[in-house]
């Protein structure tokens, strides 16, 4: 599909780095493709493994090791309001629990690999702001009918979903009818380091993009597991308008269902409503503009109502 981009050259770049496009993210194609940072820690191996990091067996960790957050403090900021929990371990069945951004944190990541995996969070947020302001603006009626465009990276959304479930494994809060995923299941780290190092997951594992036909909240989330094989495979992820599987790993995953009912690694997702429509670009290092187009139909609501919804929901 012929895709015509808003953007010029010598504008200022739609990442939001303050700097021209073809100084930027601007490739060789005339495609602009959001460049990721190395996520490997910078220097020589360190030999050190720390017990404390769910990346110890790279040999390559520093011997402190904070708190991290296993959902990006970035994104928990930009929902501007405690997270509700239920189905916790170590929570009654049926309670739900509010939680602020400096309460969801664990030691699951040294210093090292903390910092050199920061950058998915900043990219992932700016990713959320954009489907979030989409959303929320097409869902309110509004005589406005200019159109928004946004640049996201697709790669940078993948890779933070893959880590934020293996934090969320980690710090054993990923849970299956209550109970700590970590107890029985288990989950391949390796091809996260693997996904780290080459930018992304191998085909056919990555994410996969739908619509959204149910409440749209702010943050919905749940682990992907395989009870036969007792493992953690990906993490689907609920927000606004759209539904996003992230497949880690392939084992027992019916992919023909996958690729019937979502939308492999998108390069545009249109939201519309009446006659109004926003689209964000999500930038990918090894596929065409425009292969893939995720289309989202949205119904206005009173802007009263819509503001009801905004209560933010984590569902382990």
């Amino acid at each position: 599909m012929n895709v015509i981009l808003p953007w010029k050259p010598d504008e200022s770049c739609p990442c939001g780095n303050n700097m021209l496009l073809k100084d930027c993210c601007l490739g060789s194609d005339g495609v602009p493709r959001i460049k990721l940072p190395s996520l490997v820690p910078t220097g020589p191996l360190t030999g050190h493994s720390n017990e404390n990091c769910y990346l110890k067996s790279t040999l390559n960790c520093s011997t402190k090791t904070n708190k991290e957050h296993y959902i990006s403090r970035s994104l928990l900021q930009q929902l501007g309001e405690p997270l509700r929990w239920a189905g916790l371990p170590w929570e009654k069945p049926g309670v739900e629990i509010r939680y602020g951004p400096n309460s969801l944190s664990s030691h699951i990541l040294c210093d090292r690999h903390n910092s050199a995996l920061s950058p998915l969070d900043q990219l992932a947020s700016n990713a959320f702001k954009a489907i979030r302001a989409s959303s929320d603006e097409l869902n309110v009626r509004s005589l406005a009918r200019r159109k928004k465009w946004f640049l996201i990276s697709g790669e940078a959304l993948e890779l933070w979903a893959l880590k934020t479930i293996c934090g969320l494994f980690y710090a054993s809060v990923a849970a299956r009818n209550r109970q700590s995923l970590n107890k029985a299941y288990s989950i391949d780290v390796s091809r996260f380091e693997k996904a780290v190092c080459q930018g992304y997951v191998d085909t056919p594992c990555g994410l996969y993009v739908t619509p959204n036909t149910g409440q749209r909240n702010p943050l919905v989330y749940a682990p992907l597991s395989v009870e036969q094989d007792k493992r953690v495979i990906g993490i689907r992820i609920g927000l606004a308008a759209l539904e996003f599987d992230v497949i880690l790993d392939p084992t027992g995953v019916n992919f023909d269902y996958l690729n019937r009912n979502f939308f492999y690694r998108p390069w545009l997702i249109n939201m519309s409503s009446q006659q109004r429509m926003h689209t964000m670009v999500l930038s990918w290092p090894n596929s065409p503009l425009g292969s893939r187009i995720v289309n989202v139909r949205l119904m206005p609501t009173k802007a009263k109502s819509q503001q009801a919804k905004r209560s933010s929901i984590a569902i382990p």
